[in-house]
């Protein structure tokens, strides 16, 4: 019936009519023809990739960029959709392209393409990685979608630009800050802390943190037992912690291991299922470790155990650059460990110095070599000068007028320099009170700190001395007591007359002076009653 009206309607007109109206109904043909070579030649002309899908997301056109991205042919589209050519990386294949992988519904593409079709969307950008099947690797893309009309109906537009290049110089960029970041936060931990299990377990959670493992530990060998400990751990949200279960683990059960650790060699193993030592692979599986690199860690040039970073989620393969980062990482560790353990070695040895330079009985003091102020004295030094600490500290002998006599500093100090000690030398010291001490002091040279100082110590031996004196006196004495009682009971040459005695130089005596002289004897004088009678006879 259509039909036959409008034949009805050209055969009443004259030919000039019937073409004027075959030329309208022509008009609209043409200009959509038109409009379509238009955007054609439009998309042609531009480097970026274009890709003109229909109400059903097939693909209606794709212009040379997009080919030459994702490695078509216009031809060979028909009516297929993205996701016969384009795939996410996360996508499941699936024959029927776009919108029909798992996947899909978190695509952005497959998301802002449908929202445009579908929902009225104006337009959506982005940015995506994707797969293609003439590429070999993941490529990433910039994406925009626009709606457009033709002939009342909506399509859609997607421009892909290849940002590949510049997401691996962010991602470089990116890697590069996290390593210096994880680089600085091990050294701050470092100042940060003078216990030396706070430090590792704080170092394996920044390296577990910073770049994404799944688990991050520390084994210490135990070089008395040839056996291993888990020592410290760190493990991700959801990863199941091994420490309890890795003590005392027998290094004969792993010989290739030990023997790779100890020369110094890296365990990096994408697939724990490629190592060539069963015993190890027997050890790693009941962990869910698929990806594995282990660390050697030697302190003071000896073997003390290896640090480890396992992949539990994925294969996961360690390029160079994170290789060495975390060799540097275990180096500034392992240089903690090693200077720790030395300033806990030299703290109990200024500890045990301590003690006993504090409870000596003798003197101890530390002195500056080169001008003698004092750096540190003990307590038996402080009550025997009668001195206080504030008083001494940072002043010399020399002010305090220790010294009785300043010369015997310098004989001392002369013959430090010539022997490097002095050994038991008898000097005065002078108390706060102006209290004379006899000493007997002994010094050597040491270094603290790089300074060079003098440790000196002194016994008071002045009661000593005293009773020295005393015992020397005490002899005197006797020797002269003695020398005395031999005198008087040898052979006496006395006159027989008038009594008086000769001494050893042949001089005659009074028999009373010369007892008197050799003995503690002392004279007195009267009359016997018989020398009365003859020098007083009358007298009653």
């Amino acid at each position: 019936m259509k039909s036959d009206r409008k034949g009805e309607s050209l055969r009443g007109s004259n030919p000039r009519e019937v073409r004027q109206k075959l030329t309208e109904r022509k008009r609209p043909e043409e200009a959509f023809q038109q409009e379509q070579r238009n955007l054609k030649a439009v998309m042609d002309a531009t480097s970026v990739g274009m890709l003109v899908f229909d109400g059903a997301l097939n693909i209606a056109y794709a212009n040379p960029a997009a080919e030459a991205l994702c490695g078509i042919k216009l031809e060979d589209l028909g009516e297929k959709r993205c996701g016969n050519f384009i795939h996410c990386v996360n996508r499941y294949d699936d024959p029927r392209g776009c919108g029909n992988g798992r996947d899909c519904p978190q695509c952005p593409i497959y998301t802002g393409l449908t929202g445009i079709i579908r929902e009225g969307v104006p337009g959506v950008q982005g940015e995506a990685m994707l797969m293609v099947e003439g590429r070999s690797a993941p490529f990433w893309v910039k994406f925009a979608a626009n709606a457009i009309e033709f002939h009342r109906s909506r399509f859609a537009v997607l421009t892909l630009e290849d940002i590949t290049d510049r997401k691996r110089a962010e991602e470089t960029i990116r890697k590069r800050l996290t390593y210096e970041q994880l680089l600085s936060r091990v050294s701050a931990l470092t100042m940060e802390t003078d216990n030396v299990d706070v430090f590792q377990n704080e170092c394996v959670k920044a390296i577990g943190e910073a770049l994404g493992m799944s688990r991050v530990y520390i084994f210490e060998h135990r070089h008395e037992t040839d056996t291993m400990d888990n020592t410290f751990e760190w493990t991700a949200l959801g990863v199941i912690p091994q420490k309890e279960n890795l003590q005392g683990v027998p290094s004969g059960n792993v010989p290739w291991w030990m023997d790779m650790l100890k020369k110094g060699r890296v365990i990096n193993y994408a697939d724990v299922e490629d190592i060539p030592d069963e015993g190890v692979k027997d050890i790693l599986r009941p962990q869910g470790i698929l990806s594995l690199l282990v660390v050697p860690l030697f302190v003071a040039g000896c073997y003390y155990g290896f640090i480890g970073f396992d992949e539990c989620q994925r294969h996961r393969q360690w390029p160079t650059e994170d290789v060495a980062l975390l060799q540097a990482t275990a180096r500034i560790m392992t240089g903690v460990i090693d200077r720790k353990r030395g300033e806990e070695a030299l703290r109990l040895s200024e500890e045990k110095f301590s003690k006993a330079f504090q409870s000596s009985p003798a003197w101890v003091v530390i002195s500056s070599y080169e001008d003698g102020r004092y750096i540190e004295v003990n307590e038996a030094f402080l009550k025997s000068v009668g001195f206080t600490r504030e008083e001494v500290i940072g002043k010399t002998a020399l002010e305090l007028k220790i010294w009785a006599n300043p010369e015997d500093r310098m004989l001392i100090i002369s013959e430090l320099q010539e022997k490097g000690f002095v050994k038991n030398r008898e000097v005065k010291r002078r108390k706060k009170s102006g209290e004379l001490l006899d000493i007997l002091f002994s010094a050597e040279i040491i270094e603290i700190a790089g300074e060079k100082c003098m440790l000196s110590t002194s016994l008071d031996i002045t009661e000593r001395k005293r009773a020295e004196e005393d015992r020397e006196k005490l002899i005197g004495e006797m020797k002269e007591a003695l020398e005395k009682v031999k005198t008087l009971s040898g052979l006496l040459p006395i006159c027989a007359s008038c009594k008086k005695i000769r001494d050893d130089k042949g001089y005659w005596r009074q028999i009373e002076s010369y007892i008197r002289d050799h003995s503690e004897a002392e004279f007195t004088h009267g009359i016997c009653p018989e020398c009365f009678k003859k020098l007083y006879p009358g007298e009653i």
